[in-house]
């Protein structure tokens, strides 16, 4: 049984004061999450975080990665979409992460090319005009409470993602086909956060028309609004509680949209082509200043501008290093259940929970001498973060649809006593988030760079945790008498490491 306009008006007396509750939420959200938490005392509310849908289902992938078995995780993966038709978004870039870490650019190259082959062809509507959704699925999902109807397109950063690895893949493979791909990365980005701000605005106006139209039909009722107003406080009192523990973290970056991965990926290919005709390191300059603005306090940024103002090193060979470090936080689901005429209604939405990791410190020596320590250009954990706290808008709006359908159907099935419980039970086992989110992503990119003696035939990679005791060592064998490009991934006491084939550069 689905909630339906005919059911509306049942639902209608309810939803009053909390649409009133969310017009004041849908102000940014860094500003209201404390105020809107303040509303109400909560009533008791048994909640809960769970894996469910996709999270859950990709846990045995990731239970082989943290067990380094990259091998039978690619192949798993590959498995999968093997058995899927179309290929879709999420496979494809899974698999293409996993390609990389079993060592083979080529496959990792034909899975994130599959992935954005997928956007370009079957998005409703491509980024580059009006968005990534149909209405039309979108409130069919809102309608339905089935999150996963529609086709997966990714969450901004994802899609952004997607071409900062490709580009990855490229110069392990040593094409300089890398520039291309992460200039698109950095052109998509500030397209992805036009288009998501559009996206924002909208939804505010469509709360704002939702309340006006029930404002208009409950105009008349008399009904006591002690329930509705505690229904409200503790619908976004819970969800306001849940995004504050993450709060401080995803208040770290301006925006969703401060990747600066594109711009100090074409800086490292700029610098790589410089050393060949020097008048090109301004190029590399212009980028890694760029990248600097969106990351002011990354080190290995500001070495990158100082060296490029100098000449070449002559008779060096320059070796830069990226580490992806840990897991970006996991998609998973809140679950509480509301007290509301009729009986509980079940809510459940998406939140990003962040994963730890022991890695605090990585170093590159030679021997005893310490070549560079790395530091963080990306920031993945507080990007995904403070996408979850811009999209509070978002959210309060599909709870909304929630309540509002849960609650019409609840009287519905109370008319049929023990017979309308088993066909509730059997409704709200289907109504679930949408929970689709790219796991295997990491918590963070790294990154160093030095010059070296041609002669260097090897350097090892070492990770550290919080007081300096060793997690994992690594040593990787550069390619005789060449500049050099090493991609790496550290998982706690994991170090798996991958260097590229001869550059287009002598």
């Amino acid at each position: 049984m689905l909630f339906t306009p005919s059911h509306a008006n049942d639902a209608l007396t309810i939803l009053n004061s909390l649409l009133k509750a969310t017009k004041s939420s849908s102000s940014p959200a860094s500003n209201n999450l404390t105020n809107q938490a303040a509303i109400n005392k909560p009533a008791n509310i048994t909640r809960s975080i769970i894996y469910s849908g996709y999270s859950k289902d990709f846990l045995k992938i990731k239970n082989l990665i943290t067990s380094e078995e990259w091998t039978q995780a690619y192949q798993l993966q590959t498995q999968k979409i093997e058995h899927t038709d179309p290929v879709n978004f999420l496979d494809s870039n899974e698999a293409g992460l996993l390609a990389l870490d079993t060592k083979n650019p080529l496959n990792a190259i034909k899975h994130f090319s599959a992935a954005e082959h997928f956007l370009k062809v079957n998005a409703a509507k491509s980024m580059l005009e009006d968005g990534f959704l149909s209405f039309g699925g979108e409130a069919l999902s809102l309608i339905t409470g089935i999150g996963d109807l529609t086709q997966y397109g990714g969450a901004p950063f994802e899609r952004i993602l997607m071409l900062n690895y490709k580009s990855i893949a490229y110069l392990l493979n040593g094409e300089r086909k890398a520039y291309n791909v992460t200039r698109r990365a950095i052109d998509w980005q500030n397209i992805e956060q036009k288009e998501f701000t559009k996206s924002i605005q909208s939804t505010k106006k469509d709360i704002a028309t939702t309340e006006s139209e029930i404002e208009k039909k409950t105009s008349e009722d008399t009904t006591s609004t002690d329930n509705k107003e505690l229904a409200s406080g503790n619908v976004f009192q819970v969800i306001s509680n849940q995004y504050k523990s993450s709060q401080k973290k995803a208040l770290s970056v301006s925006s969703a949209y401060v990747n600066p991965f594109g711009f100090y990926m074409a800086g490292m290919i700029q610098e790589f082509d410089s050393l060949e005709d020097a008048s090109l390191r301004d190029n590399a300059r212009i980028s890694y200043k760029k990248a600097l603005k969106l990351n002011p306090k990354s080190k290995v940024i500001k070495q990158a501008i100082r060296e490029v103002k100098r000449k070449p090193r002559r008779g060096r060979r320059l070796v830069q290093v990226i580490i992806a470090d840990g897991f970006a936080p996991e998609k998973k689901t809140l679950q509480f259940g509301l007290p509301m005429p009729g009986g509980i209604v079940p809510v459940k939405l998406p939140i990003y929970e962040p994963v730890k990791s022991k890695v605090a410190h990585i170093k590159i020596k030679s021997g005893k001498t310490t070549l560079a320590r790395l530091s963080t250009i990306a920031d993945i954990e507080s990007i995904v973060l403070r996408h979850q706290l811009d999209s509070l808008p978002l959210e309060h709006l599909k709870v909304m649809t929630s309540i509002a359908r849960s609650t019409a159907e609840n009287m519905l099935w109370g008319q049929l006593g023990a017979l309308g419980q088993i066909g509730k039970s059997y409704r709200e086992s289907f109504a679930a988030p949408d929970m689709r989110a790219w796991m295997s992503l990491p918590k963070q990119f790294m990154a160093a760079r030095f010059y070296a003696s041609k002669r260097l035939k090897n350097i090892t990679i070492i990770s550290y945790d919080k007081k300096w005791h060793r997690l994992a060592s690594k040593k990787v064998a550069l390619p005789k008498n060449k500049h050099s490009f090493v991609y790496a991934r550290t998982i706690d006491n994991i170090l798996n490491t991958n260097v590229n084939k001869t550059l287009w550069i002598n």
